[in-house]
């Protein structure tokens, strides 16, 4: 199984030459330190990618009744996810949920087309509005399952890409109305995201410079740029900060993680990232430009996140002599490919609210742990 941790390619820039230095295992760096592995020879959902959000009905086909009732709400589960080619033509892609007994709930197929060797294609179980479908909706809560299941006729492909488990969850609305007791807002638990961050070189579309550090963190609750901020420290000390750059944080849309309603107090996840654009590795010889350069100050640095002002996340990451950002091992023992290194991230305070500090041993990837991981 091979992850891709927010792979995203960033132009070549004349410095940087993509040059891969062979390495023992099958794996190589290339120009700016990151792990590339031996591509797989057949289709693979990129765990990383993988996002389970609930999808909220207002009404509930009651199985006892056989009618529906409007005053109970309901849910059902969406995917998303990316998978790399190969899938060849006639292929199916379909997911399939369980119930918490283990028993299949039901099963949707998901547009597939045909996507090249190493090529990729983002996904999404489709949302049905007919009446079968919506029968399949549910009040339940715990712990549920889903495959990601390949078949093709032509080639007699039956293969699971992918298998997981997900926590849902439900909040009461009735907002004291005895009639709308049974309404709720339904979501999916991501507490495991919370101390998993990701550091890497970063600067897309820019071919003259070389990329600049990135810091990708998860964040629960509510929250906007202006409230974050990221600081960078080198030998304690201060050598960057995204507020002296006029910016605070970036969230990345495609990955938030929240309730339909999305109300203030409702239970949600988001990938939050930060850049410093003084902060650079190995620049060309002829930049004159004033950078802080890592490939001259090699050795251990800290990130330190404010919300509202208040300490919420720290982070370690180490740089060789060569301006790289070192491999600490997790991306290695996992077989993630990623720009830069998947790190464990210390969550401080209370600005998350209430959260479950040990869900990262059992829930994360929805069912698969990282290996050589420990949260802080």
């Amino acid at each position: 199984m091979v992850l891709v941790y927010h792979s995203r390619k960033s132009k070549s820039w004349k410095a940087g030459g993509g040059l891969a230095v062979a390495l023992a295992g099958g794996m190589a760096l290339n120009a700016i330190g990151r792990p590339v592995y031996a591509q797989s020879s057949g289709p693979t959902v990129l765990t990383n990618s993988i996002h389970v959000n609930a999808l909220r009905l207002q009404g509930y086909w009651n199985p006892t009744t056989k009618k529906q009732d409007f005053s109970t709400t309901a849910w059902l589960p969406q995917i998303n996810f990316r998978i790399k080619g190969p899938v060849s033509g006639g292929s199916q892609l379909s997911v399939e949920f369980t119930k918490p007994t283990g028993a299949l709930w039901y099963r949707v197929d998901v547009p597939t087309d045909e996507i090249k060797e190493d090529e990729y294609s983002s996904l999404h179980t489709p949302r049905d509005s007919d009446t079968a479908t919506e029968k399949k909706y549910t009040t339940g809560v715990g712990l549920f399952g889903f495959k990601i299941r390949l078949k093709n006729e032509l080639t007699s492909q039956n293969l699971v890409l992918y298998s997981g488990k997900f926590k849902a969850g439900k909040i009461n609305k009735a907002n004291g109305t005895a009639f709308y007791k049974n309404r709720a807002e339904f979501y999916i638990d991501h507490d495991w995201e919370l101390p998993i961050g990701h550091v890497y070189f970063y600067d897309p579309g820019n071919t003259v410079l070389p990329p600049k550090l990135s810091f990708g963190t998860w964040v629960k609750g509510q929250a906007v740029s202006p409230d974050l901020a990221g600081y960078l420290f080198y030998k304690d000390k201060q050598v960057a900060s995204t507020k002296d750059q006029g910016m605070g944080a970036s969230v990345d849309a495609t990955v938030e993680l929240n309730t339909v309603g999305n109300d203030k107090k409702d239970p949600t996840w988001k990938y939050w990232e930060f850049e410093w654009g003084v902060i650079r590795t190995n620049p060309d010889p002829d930049q004159t430009t004033p950078y802080f350069v890592m490939d001259k100050n090699p050795g251990a640095y800290t990130i330190k996140v404010l919300r509202n002002g208040k300490l919420c996340r720290e982070a370690h990451f180490s740089v060789g002599d060569d301006g790289n950002i070192v491999d600490n091992g997790i991306a290695t023992n996992n077989k993630i490919e990623t720009e830069g290194i998947l790190l464990p991230v210390k969550v401080l305070g209370t600005t998350d609210g209430t959260w479950n500090k040990l869900a990262w041993k059992t829930d994360t990837f929805y069912g698969h742990p990282l290996i050589s991981f420990t949260a802080p």
